[in-house]
C-alpha cells in the first residue's frame, strides 16, 4: 500500500504533471484534512499551527492568526530550511516544512484554492474558524460559500 506523504504526493503530481493542470485552468482541490495539509507543505501530524487555511497557533485560538498563502508557506518553509531543518523546530514557522504542491497566485488565500473538507463544514470548529475570518474584516469565507453554492444552517453568521 502506498502511503500518504509528501514524497509520494509529489512524485504523482510529477507523474501526471498536475502543476501544469492547475497553473492552465480553475480548480479547486476536494480532500481530507491530511492530504490539505500535505499538497500545503504542512506538517501534518499534530503540528502546533493546525489549521491550514491560517496559521494560528492551536493552543492561542483567541490570538488571530494570518491567512495562510503560497507565499507565506514557501517562505517559512524557506527559512525552518535555513534553520537547520529540525523537526522539532517546525513549530517555530507555522509548521511548514516542504514548498506547497499547488499552483497559483501567491498571494491569495489558501482557502480560494482548497475548501474547508465536508465533515468539518458539518462541525461547529468550522463556524469558529468563520468567525475568526470575519474578524478580519473581510468576506472571502462568504463569498466562497456562495460561491459555491453551500446550503447554511442556522447556526452560521451570513
Amino acid at each position: 500500500m502506498l502511503s500518504e506523504s509528501y514524497a509520494n504526493t509529489k512524485s504523482l503530481f510529477e507523474t501526471l504533471d498536475l502543476q501544469s493542470i492547475c497553473g492552465i485552468c480553475s480548480y479547486t482541490f476536494a480532500a481530507d484534512f491530511k492530504l490539505i495539509m500535505i499538497l500545503l507543505g504542512v506538517q501534518s501530524n499534530s503540528p502546533t499551527h493546525t489549521c491550514p487555511w491560517c496559521d494560528v497557533n492551536g493552543k492561542e485560538m483567541e490570538i488571530k492568526g494570518s491567512f495562510r498563502t503560497i507565499k507565506s508557506i514557501t517562505e517559512n518553509t524557506n527559512l525552518w530550511q535555513q534553520s537547520g531543518g529540525n523537526i522539532t523546530k517546525a513549530k517555530d514557522f507555522k509548521n511548514c516544512i516542504n514548498i506547497p504542491l499547488i499552483i497559483g497566485d501567491e498571494e491569495t488565500p489558501i482557502l480560494k484554492y482548497i475548501p474547508p473538507p465536508e465533515l468539518h463544514l458539518l462541525l461547529s470548529v468550522v463556524q469558529k474558524l468563520f468567525d475568526c475570518l470575519e474578524l478580519e474584516n473581510t468576506n472571502v469565507a462568504t463569498e466562497w460559500i456562495k460561491k459555491s453554492g453551500i446550503e447554511t444552517r442556522s447556526l452560521w453568521k451570513m
